[in-house]
């Protein structure tokens, strides 16, 4: 499946643009701190901090290491289950 039909997928069921952005990196990439992501993507720490906080909302993102700010993400089929 490409990335581009996987990032439809995942605005359909209620990811904004950024979050699938960040969701498909670290799905990618594995388990990722924050500094790693924001300077992959560039973005900046204020704008990541929300996009993480919702996905870890939204039951798709957990912190894998509190003291290191590691995050990592559930897989894409765990969401499809989700949410369909």
């Amino acid at each position: 499946m490409s990335l581009k039909r996987i990032r439809n997928i995942l605005e359909i069921v209620g990811l904004s643009p950024l979050e699938s952005k960040v969701y498909i990196y670290i799905a990618k990439k594995g388990p990722s701190t924050e500094k790693v992501i924001c300077l992959e993507l560039g973005i900046s720490k204020q704008q990541l901090y929300p996009i993480l906080s919702s996905l870890k909302e939204k039951g798709i993102a957990v912190t894998a290491s509190e003291r290191f700010n590691v995050f990592s993400v559930s897989s894409f089929e765990d969401i499809l289950e989700k949410y369909i």
